[in-house]
């Protein structure tokens, strides 16, 4: 439908770089950058917590 009306000499003379700003979001509006992300409240992430010693480069939690 937008290409039939920029088709059209009349509009494409109306329209400034507003308008044209304007009409982005409905051209895009479908794309998503970042990807489709589920998420599974019900479960946890199978994260090990590195032992004490294992890598003197790696960071260890201490309790306080």
């Amino acid at each position: 439908m937008i290409q039939r009306v920029l088709g059209e000499p009349i509009w494409v003379g109306r329209m400034g770089a507003a308008e044209r700003r304007g009409l982005t979001p409905l051209v895009w509006g479908h794309v998503n950058p970042y990807g489709t992300f589920r998420l599974d409240m019900t479960t946890r992430l199978p994260l090990d917590l590195p032992s004490m010693g294992a890598d003197p480069g790696q960071l260890t939690l201490l309790s306080v």
